[in-house]
């Protein structure tokens, strides 16, 4: 999985519970989940080869948290109008995805 982000609050049962995902055995590129509440973003790691990266939603809020940022398939592309991800840092309001990065 690559290139994603997660907010809210993740519930389930047993040992495959993390906040982006249950287990991983593959690997991950440049990946972010909300740390609140506090929880694993990877349930059952077995492999090691892990890019997720907790952050507090404040942060999450802004574009420079994304990493890598550029233009290939595992960068976080905010170029406008030919980039993948748009964002409008720091709003709070529903029509600009509350300051989260929104498809383009």
């Amino acid at each position: 999985m690559q290139v994603c982000y997660q907010v809210g609050l993740a519930t389930g049962g047993g040992t495959n519970v993390g906040a982006l995902i249950g287990s991983n055995t593959g690997t991950l590129i440049a990946n972010y989940y909300e740390l609140e509440p506090p929880m694993p973003g990877i349930g059952n790691e077995r492999n090691g080869a892990t890019d997720a990266t907790g952050l507090v939603l404040k942060s999450m809020r802004n574009q420079s948290a994304y990493q890598p940022a550029g233009t290939g398939a595992t960068n976080w592309n905010f170029t406008p109008k030919t980039g993948i991800w748009s964002i409008y840092p720091y709003q709070t309001s529903p029509q600009y995805n509350y300051g989260l990065p929104y498809l383009q």
